[in-house]
């Protein structure tokens, strides 16, 4: 039986299977995209969500932003305050968030699998940019996962997630924003994905986790440090 399971999970696995091994043993999922590099479904799954999530926040804190922005704004000349609000409409417009939150998708996630990938090549973990991009889309499905859970929230709540990383911008309200269990889950599938993916030693994938998590999180502080305000 375990031998027929195996088997099974080298060569091809049904919609319900990766469902099961993805909560009960992701190992023999990473296991079977090593050997089946596809990530088209994947990656839709994870734009799908993605965009949910952003539309739904969007459309909930567009009004406590703009309002916000229009006290931040005060004593501003007509004219300017105008432009800026006239700025402000467009970048809601939903079209155009639809666009950037396809480009941030393809950005983000070939992107951050082509230094993963290159981190992978130093460390001699040997996996090839498809297999890299595959195992790093399997992650994201924890972070989809809570997409989901955090666009029913809003659904019912009325409340968009997250607000305060905008209104109130600081490096601590951007980690709160950032990192969540659904981040920490993402995490710990990264290092069964190195382990079970590029076959190596539990030691060097822990390593290899903690040190992506280091970059992930320093990026985090690196991008709110940017925009805080002075």
């Amino acid at each position: 039986m375990e031998q027929q399971e195996n088997v099974n999970t080298n060569s091809n696995l049904t919609l319900k299977e990766k469902f099961k091994f993805f909560f009960t043993s992701p190992s023999k999922l990473f296991e079977y995209y090593r050997e089946n590099p596809k990530f088209g479904i994947l990656f839709l799954i994870t734009t799908i969500c993605t965009l949910i999530c952003t539309l739904i926040s969007s459309n909930l804190s567009k009004e406590l932003i703009k309002k916000h922005m229009e006290k931040q704004l005060q004593g501003l000349d007509p004219q300017a305050l105008e432009i800026t609000k006239k700025t402000m409409d467009t970048m809601n417009n939903p079209a155009l968030k639809i666009g950037s939150t396809l480009i941030g998708a393809l950005i983000g996630v070939f992107g951050t699998a082509l230094l993963i990938f290159i981190i992978f090549k130093i460390s001699k973990v040997v996996l090839s940019y498809q297999q890299t991009v595959t195992l790093y889309l399997v992650t994201l499905l924890s972070t989809s996962i809570g997409n989901i859970f955090k666009s029913i929230y809003m659904l019912i709540s009325k409340k968009a997630v997250g607000t305060n990383a905008i209104l109130n911008p600081s490096v601590k309200n951007t980690l709160i924003a950032s990192i969540d269990i659904f981040t920490i889950w993402q995490y710990i599938l990264l290092g069964i994905g190195i382990y079970a993916m590029g076959k190596t030693s539990k030691k060097k994938a822990t390593t290899l986790t903690i040190i992506l998590a280091i970059l992930s999180i320093g990026f985090i502080v690196l991008t709110a440090s940017l925009t805080m305000n002075k």
